[in-house]
């Protein structure tokens, strides 16, 4: 679902630039609500904006009708966006509005009925900020820490369901509102970006590289949850057949718990500092325990080394 998510992306910066929204450049956050229906539209709400502290939260609800009156879906999403925390939940589900339904063949529409066309939700909650990078020896890139929990699920007799969430983070130039690629008459805007897929519970890493070492760039994160149906396929051609449900919700957390700085090896770098153009904290990781105990351990060896030799002298 990356196209998806792309897609809003560029419509987000399109939006941006017609309604002359501006708030300090670089520095905001916004959650969005993207749906692309059963008879080959694409739709949701447009992006709703805060200060990059947040929060910033909103909800979305729709359904369509399948042009045969076959078919009912419905869509629900959530988002909520603060300053190192991203939360999103995405549902829909396909429910039969006969005594039985056959096969809905689903419509032409650029890349709608075709076998990678799938309709759903996409929620995104989205934090935008711009950092100077001041470098300790040999660093290469940043490793952003998540902890991450949520939950997957699907059900019904029907289309098998897409249900998935990906945390993006991009960096480019400070000038920029957006980082973002080419289309919706936007030219590309030069970037670095890493996507990662979230599993139900644990820690993710998200691997940034410093658009610029010493000077302030901007930097951005995105989490997107989708739920989707999959539609059954005969050779291009793709289908609606009988009820489904799927949800993918990550409305507890997807909370940035460290930002470890790293040199082309993954070694933490030390003297590394980061500071925000909002003001905000970045949670700088300090050296793990284990490279602490191991650096005490190797220092208290030497010093048994040495006082074993002055008492041989």
């Amino acid at each position: 679902m990356s196209d998806r998510k792309s897609s809003v992306s560029l419509k987000i910066a399109s939006i941006v630039l017609a309604s002359g929204f501006h708030l300090t450049a670089g520095q905001l956050t916004l959650v969005e609500f993207s749906v692309t229906d059963l008879n080959g539209n694409f739709g949701g709400s447009g992006p709703i904006f805060g200060t990059v502290t947040g929060p910033t939260s909103s909800s979305y609800s729709s359904s369509s009708t399948s042009a045969d009156q076959q078919y009912l879906q419905t869509y629900n999403g959530s988002a909520t966006a603060s300053y190192t925390n991203l939360r999103a939940a995405a549902s829909e589900s396909v429910t039969c509005l006969k005594a039985s339904c056959g096969p809905y063949a689903l419509p032409f529409s650029a890349n709608a009925g075709s076998a990678d066309y799938e309709p759903g939700i996409s929620s995104l909650a989205w934090w935008d900020d711009v950092i100077t990078v001041q470098p300790g020896p040999g660093l290469a890139a940043l490793n952003f820490v998540f902890n991450v929990h949520g939950t997957f699920s699907q059900s019904g007799s029907g289309n098998a369901s897409d249900t998935s969430a990906f945390l993006t983070g991009e960096t480019c130039a400070a000038s920029a509102d957006f980082c973002h690629g080419a289309g919706a008459g936007l030219p590309a805007t030069p970037r670095h970006i890493s996507t990662v897929p979230l599993p139900a519970s644990g820690t993710v890493t998200v691997n940034m590289i410093p658009w610029v070492l010493g000077s302030p760039f901007q930097y951005e994160f995105i989490l997107d949850a989708t739920a989707a149906v999959i539609p059954n396929t005969i050779g291009a051609q793709g289908y609606i057949v009988g009820n489904s449900s799927a949800s993918t919700d990550f409305s507890n957390t997807a909370q940035l718990i460290a930002v470890i700085p790293v040199d082309a090896n993954g070694n933490q770098v030390p003297g590394t500092t980061i500071t925000s153009a909002s003001g905000l904290v970045v949670p700088l990781a300090t050296p793990e325990p284990s490279t602490t105990a191991l650096m005490a351990a190797g220092l208290a060896l030497l010093g048994f080394s040495v006082r074993t030799r002055r008492r041989q002298l």
